[in-house]
């Protein structure tokens, strides 16, 4: 497993086969896909990008940077792979001076994020092309070692 920087046009196959799979390709296509401080971080194994998660700043309710369409295909869900990108991408949140980042997350993930230390916060609510999700934050505190987390993102 390898989890490395990949650019945004990248992310969109894995966006559209696991969260958008009925809608056209161009709605996994994010106004902030492109910007200078947005990032976009894949895990591959043998070339393949089974997994992938988008990042942006985007301040709410205190939290700095906003996780987007975190994907894993099916055939590997359940494996980790979620897990690992979001610790990878917490020491690299770190780096950037991010103390806490929040998501919107599906109503079938919410226990995902919680097992990843997130917490919910307010009411359900219903996003169009996506369905119902919750507002989710997490303080960050990274716990992979950093010589362990520069050989992997670099």
């Amino acid at each position: 497993m390898e989890i490395r920087h990949i650019l945004a046009q990248e992310t969109y196959p894995l966006r559209h086969a696991v969260l958008r799979q009925n809608l056209p390709i161009e709605t996994c296509y994010f106004e902030n896909d492109f910007a200078v401080t947005s990032f976009h971080l894949g895990i591959f194994v043998d070339d393949e990008l089974l997994a992938c998660a988008s990042f942006e700043a985007s301040e709410w309710n205190g939290h700095q940077y906003r996780l987007r369409s975190l994907a894993v295909l099916e055939k590997v869900q359940g494996k980790g792979y979620g897990a690992a990108l979001i610790e990878a991408s917490e020491c690299y949140l770190m780096r950037l001076g991010v103390t806490s980042y929040w998501c919107n997350a599906r109503q079938h993930a919410i226990r995902f994020y919680e097992r990843a230390g997130f917490h919910t916060v307010g009411d359900y609510f219903h996003t169009e092309n996506v369905g119902i999700q919750q507002k989710m934050y997490k303080s960050l505190v990274c716990t992979i070692a950093y010589d362990v987390f520069e050989q992997s993102i670099s």
